[in-house]
């Protein structure tokens, strides 16, 4: 609990696993409980409200730094992708959008893969924010532990720069000590000039439009995957890995994807959990105004 400051922060923690920190006098780290939007948590499809309050509480931490002239990092679990309810999902996205002056990046995990995903206005579309969904030090099926270093501007917060660092197993057995390098610089490895919400739009359009660029995006989620040779996408991975990078919630994906077809209706998440039916008893306490 030492790492909870403040009476209040320990117990939105302990009741309901949120809580924020201030990182120095100009940004707080705010850290949400995404695991009640995830698909396979049944205890989040009747959460037919603003689970403990979260999102009220979001807003107030985000008011309160907006009226400070000050900054938000958002870090939470679960990505707002395709395995988040899409109650919390838009909702958490129409906030993102609110205070898209205010929070400078969003930091997730769960899916043990190196993934970029650009926020969007929810009106106009345009490129407002950027998460990154980084992979695990924990072992993990067909990846290496890996763990990034991303370097932040000192006066706006934003970042500038990423590095992504590979376990190397065969030395550790050999010589018997952790052996950790340096995997990809992400703006070399992309050809990208900075890590603008802009540049991760552009690579995600690389994505759908050049098969070598989905190729090794594709090879890097999974850190090379022990050095074995890229396996080019396919025409429906372009298509996926766009999708994921480009969409700032899950409906965005599933439209990305499937657009209004009859085929939307019924898909299956990697759970193979009805997507559809698991928003549908998880009511409607977002709309759409």
């Amino acid at each position: 609990m030492q790492f909870v400051d403040g009476e209040e922060n320990q117990k939105t923690w302990l009741d309901y696993g949120y809580f924020s920190k201030q990182l120095n006098n100009k940004t707080r780290v705010i850290s949400l409980n995404s695991n009640i939007c995830y698909t396979a948590n049944f205890a989040g499809w009747t959460a037919f409200s603003d689970p403990g309050n979260q999102f009220k509480w979001l807003i107030e931490q985000l008011e309160e730094l907006e009226e400070q002239d000050a900054y938000a990092i958002i870090l939470a679990h679960v990505p707002n992708l395709d395995e988040c309810t899409r109650q919390y999902a838009r909702r958490y996205h129409a906030i993102a959008d609110r205070f898209q002056h205010v929070i400078r990046f969003g930091m997730f995990s769960h899916v043990h893969s190196e993934l970029y995903q650009v926020m969007k206005d929810i009106n106009s579309g345009k490129s407002i924010g950027m998460n990154f969904i980084v992979g695990s030090v924990t072992t993990f099926q067909h990846k290496a532990p890996n763990f990034d270093i991303l370097y932040l501007d000192p006066d706006t917060m934003l970042p500038v720069d990423m590095e992504t660092y590979i376990f190397d197993l065969e030395s550790a057995n050999k010589n018997d000590a952790p052996q950790w390098n340096l995997y990809i610089n992400v703006k070399d490895e992309y050809n990208m000039k900075d890590l603008s919400p802009a540049s991760i739009s552009n690579l995600s359009d690389s994505i759908l439009a050049d098969k070598d660029v989905c190729t090794k995006y594709k090879h890097n989620t999974k850190v090379g995957w022990g050095n074995a040779t890229p396996v080019p996408c396919t025409a429906d991975e372009q298509t996926a890995y766009h999708c994921q990078t480009g969409s700032s919630d899950s409906d965005e994906v599933f439209n990305c994807k499937f657009g209004d077809s009859f085929w939307r209706t019924f898909t299956l998440d990697e759970g193979h959990t009805v997507v559809p039916l698991i928003n549908y008893v998880n009511h409607h306490w977002y709309e759409h105004k």
